[in-house]
Order: structure tokens, then C-alpha cells, then sequence
């Protein structure tokens, strides 16, 4: 156990289990006073499961067998790779140590009839045997999965999506779902400021995180936020060449009520701001930007829509480079100053 200290208090505690040697079960001088095993996490051997039988017994002992074969189909189109899928099935090999990976082409028949029965907006789809319920792993995902016929179909808030299924594909944009407050917006703004000026043929387009309801709009971070995105889509209205600036000031700034400096140190005039955010054409504004989250039911970020179909999250890319592939972009070579 590591416990970590400040003033005198506990901060964070961890929790590790060390095995000393994979050699001292076998040894005969301690098979006699040590158990075998206390738990089954203790017993382990690749492809099987293992149970500690008489645990914290001097008659302790790994007992195994052969795991159950649980099927999982995934959908997805043939020519595509899927990021961080590799750790998400590892993830469920842990929970279903007999799990049996089958990829199924989305645009194949058998893909189709998948995509139209479980009514799915986004590739890829996973879906696994019923059979899987009768695992001790089911309990950690049964709150994300939802049962079609003999399989159950996982939640893209378990597995993560990829493809939004029907929209099509439209080169050079890059949508981006975001707050105006939070830790991660300037971090996000910088990256995409400088990918921005590499790339003037890419449109960007910043959607808001405020969502309408009967009695009006509200946004994640309160008031403070929602006055913040009505003054932000006014000046992406009259005066878009300041956004970023402006946008990145309030971000490391974003605790100052006092947002007319940010405006006045870009140029901005936070009189023609203030009127059209507090008028019906600052809602009317909002509510055309917050138009595609309601669309594809985006109440999260930051998260990036690539071409108007890939959705991948921001957290995932730190470097100009990375979006560029990722946007199918000639990477931007910078010119040597004279």
C-alpha cells in the first residue's frame, strides 16, 4: 500500500498486489505453512479460469477450467481501423476470458440487418451472447447493455462510437463540441488555433454545450456559462476573426466576470456584444449553433466531429499532427524567417 501525505492528512491511498515469485508456490519447505491462494485473483494461467479453492487454508489449492466461449460480433465498415479499439477488447477479455471476436462488414447483409435491428446511430456496434449474463464479468457492464434477440447490444457510453451511421462524409471541417468554461478548453483552443493557421482551406466551427428546454436555455457550468456562450456566438457573428483570441482569454481567465477586458484587448466592442447577446438575435444565434448537438445528441465535450461523420474525443489528440492525419490534411510545413 502507498499512502501519500500532506499537513499531516491522508491525500491518496493505493492498493497493489505484488506476487514475489511465480516460483514460490512450487517450493516444498512452504507448501506446509503458507496456503496456496487466498483469493482467486491469485490463480492465473493464460486462457483459463481460475478458482482458489479452501482460500487462506493450509489445504489451499488453483483449481481451472476451460472458459465458456462467449461470442462478440462487431460491426464495422471492412477498411477501417478504430482507435483505442484494441484496449476496449482486451477490457472485455478480462470479463469474459472465452470471449470469441467476430468483425462483420457493416455494409454486408448480415451488417445491415444488425445496424436496422438494434436501431444503432453509430459504427461500431458491439454486440455479445446472451450467454455472457451468466458470467461473473456481466456485472460490470450490464448497465450498458441492452438485449437484442440472442445478443446483447453495448452502449457507445461503454464502447465508444465512431462513425455516425448515415451522414455523409464532407472533407476540410472539423466540428468541435465544447464549453465555454472547464480545464480543458484552452488546452483544446490552442491546438486547434494553430491547426487553423495551417489550414486555411478547413472550416472549424465551435458548438456550445448549452441545451434548450420549456424554460429556456441552461448550460453545464450555470449562468456564468450560458451568459459566456451568448456573448461568444454574437462575436462569431460580427466579428469572427477575434473568436479565438477572445475565446482563449476567457478560457485562462474564466473565473473574472470582467469579460470586456478580453473584448477590449482584441479590438472587440463589448457594447454592440452585450446588446446582441442579451436580445432575441443572441438566442436565435445559440439556438443555430446548438442546432447539430440536439441532432446528434451531444451534451458532452470537448469532442471533436471530423468530416461530418468520424467523432472522436478531444482528449485523445494533443498534437497539430495528429489532427492532421486524422483530417486527411497535407501536414503544414512552417517557412524558415530570413
Amino acid at each position: 500500500m502507498d499512502i501519500e501525505l500532506e499537513n499531516k492528512k491522508v491525500q491518496e491511498a493505493r492498493v497493489e498486489d505484488i506476487r514475489l515469485s511465480n516460483e514460490i508456490a512450487d517450493w516444498p519447505q512452504l507448501k506446509k505453512q503458507v496456503p496456496a491462494c487466498f483469493e482467486d485473483s491469485a490463480c492465473r494461467k493464460e486462457g483459463l479460469i481460475g478458482k482458489c479453492l479452501n482460500p487462506g487454508k493450509i489445504n489451499s489449492s488453483c483449481g481451472y477450467e476451460k472458459p465458456q466461449q462467449i461470442s462478440l460480433l462487431v460491426i464495422q465498415p471492412r477498411d477501417i481501423k478504430v482507435v483505442h479499439q484494441e484496449k476496449f477488447l482486451s477490457f472485455l477479455r478480462k470479463l469474459f476470458p472465452g470471449l470469441q471476436v467476430n468483425f462483420v462488414d457493416s455494409d454486408s447483409a448480415a451488417g445491415k440487418s444488425w445496424i436496422v435491428r438494434t436501431q444503432a446511430k453509430l459504427l461500431p456496434v458491439y454486440l455479445i451472447a446472451k450467454e455472457a449474463d451468466t458470467q461473473g464479468g456481466f456485472k460490470d457492464i450490464k448497465d450498458f447493455a441492452e438485449l437484442k434477440d440472442d445478443y446483447y447490444c453495448l452502449s457507445p457510453r461503454l464502447s465508444g462510437g465512431l462513425i455516425f451511421i448515415g451522414r455523409p462524409r464532407i472533407a476540410n471541417t472539423l466540428d468541435v463540441f465544447m464549453g465555454t468554461k472547464g480545464n480543458k478548453g484552452s488546452e483544446v483552443l490552442s491546438l486547434l488555433r494553430d491547426l487553423r493557421a495551417g489550414h486555411k482551406e478547413l472550416g472549424i466551427k465551435l458548438h456550445y454545450l448549452a441545451i434548450e428546454t420549456q424554460n429556456g436555455f441552461a448550460a453545464p457550468g450555470g449562468i456564468a456559462e450560458l451568459e459566456e456562450d451568448m456573448r461568444q456566438v454574437c462575436i462569431a457573428k460580427y466579428q469572427p476573426d477575434k473568436l479565438w483570441d477572445y475565446a482563449l482569454c476567457r478560457f485562462k481567465n474564466q473565473d473574472s466576470s470582467w469579460w470586456e477586458v478580453c473584448a477590449e484587448q482584441f479590438g472587440i466592442n463589448p457594447i454592440a456584444i452585450k446588446k446582441c447577446a442579451l436580445s432575441k438575435e443572441g438566442l436565435d444565434l445559440l439556438r443555430e449553433n446548438t442546432g447539430l448537438n440536439k441532432e446528434l445528441e451531444m451534451s458532452i465535450g470537448p469532442v471533436f466531429l471530423v468530416n461530418n461523420n468520424e467523432v472522436y474525443a478531444a482528449k485523445n489528440f494533443s498534437r497539430v499532427e495528429e489532427l492532421e492525419k486524422l483530417l486527411g490534411l497535407v501536414p503544414h510545413v512552417k517557412k524558415d524567417k530570413d
